[in-house]
């Protein structure tokens, strides 16, 4: 999926994306800079990838549902962003190109159709619900 958007490959991302997220990226895609270049590189796995939540749901459709899983991956990458410089030649943008360790919680949704299963396709990211969350949430929910 990044190395799609850095390419700014919108056929891939139309591919492999939900709408929500697909059309986000193809904003981002729209508000690149004219001549600017990135690249996405996943430098390591930090830990073994880890699937956290893995659920099911039917519609009131007969054979309709979705499956959605979020997966924990923490990796080190690097995204550089090549910008035209005063003297006409590319140049790497003010505080891109470093390495950078990331913990994501990616979401993978599929849908099924007379149930007959579709691909997996990205939702989307997430973030860890903390206890504080919940807290949080409750308080504005329950009173």
């Amino acid at each position: 999926m990044y190395t799609s958007f850095a390419d700014g490959n919108l056929a891939s991302l139309r591919n492999i994306c939900t709408d929500g997220i697909f059309e986000s990226f193809k904003a981002r895609l729209g508000a690149r800079e004219k001549g600017e270049r990135v690249e996405w590189e996943l430098v390591k796995y930090n830990k073994r990838s880890r699937l956290i939540s893995n659920r099911a749901a039917r519609f009131p459709i007969e054979g309709s549902a979705v499956h959605q899983a979020v997966v924990k991956i923490s990796s080190r990458q690097k995204l550089t962003r090549w910008v035209m410089g005063k003297d006409g030649k590319m140049a790497v943008a003010k505080g891109s190109g470093k390495e950078k360790d990331v913990v994501e919680y990616v979401v993978l949704q599929r849908s099924y159709e007379r149930w007959s299963v579709g691909d997996w396709h990205i939702w989307g990211t997430t973030k860890e619900t903390t206890l504080d969350d919940i807290e949080d949430w409750e308080s504005r929910v329950l009173g």
